[in-house]
């Protein structure tokens, strides 16, 4: 059985926004304008559904995470993971440290660190080798047989409906969930950690904040 610390990237590690965070970084890194703009249009679409509650805040993210991907249409799959690689370098002036701490502390005790997302894989890759992470379970593009996204079925989104699922058939459930830890921002992620051990709910949101308190899990804020 495996003693893990699970930790989830947006919001926990991460403090910045993940889709205007890569559409941020196309922008400052130069590539075309025409495929951003076509991203933009689309997520703005369902930014507006979300905003006005014709569509869930859940159903809005993984739509964001598929929609993102029109921008990457006409590259190769070594070109999108050359983007990944640019932006993650980019990225570290927003991780949080007290987090990069605690991953530190946890493998130095011997457990098997997770990084877990819905953000892109090729994404977290890049992320995960600079920490000395050892797991990522995030969101997979879907490639065509040209090495180009699939535009019927661009991605297999990870959300807080299926993370745990995810975790459990990645481990093949021989996780020891007792002396396991998690470590979550958001209350979509209170079943992940209601799961574990040792949940630390990490400068929650105020509902999370609410069950932190009333299970009294340890918060760091």
């Amino acid at each position: 059985m495996q003693k893990l610390a699970v930790f989830d990237f947006d919001g926990t590690l991460f403090t910045a926004q993940t889709i205007p965070f890569f559409i941020d970084q196309w922008e400052e890194l130069g590539y075309p304008k025409m495929p951003i703009r076509s991203a933009k249009s689309k997520i703005i679409k369902i930014y507006l559904l979300n905003k006005f509650k014709l569509m869930s805040t859940d159903k809005f993210r993984a739509r964001a995470v598929s929609d993102f991907l029109v921008a990457f249409n006409n590259m190769y799959v070594e070109d999108i993971d050359e983007f990944f690689h640019k932006a993650s370098q980019n990225a570290t002036k927003y991780l949080r440290q007290i987090v990069i701490d605690e991953i530190t502390k946890m493998k130095s005790e011997n457990y098997h660190t997770v990084l877990l997302s819905g953000c892109y894989e090729g994404f977290l890759k890049h992320i995960a080798e600079d920490l000395d992470i050892d797991t990522i379970i995030g969101s997979k593009i879907n490639y065509n047989e040209y090495f180009k996204v699939d535009a019927k079925n661009p991605a297999e989104v990870l959300g807080g409906f299926n993370k745990l699922k995810k975790i459990s058939d990645h481990f093949s459930n021989q996780i020891d969930y007792k002396e396991s830890y998690a470590y979550a921002d958001s209350h979509t992620d209170a079943e992940l950690l209601e799961a574990f051990g040792n949940p630390v709910a990490v400068f929650p949101n105020d509902r999370l904040l609410a069950i932190a308190k009333d299970k009294n899990y340890r918060v760091i804020d």
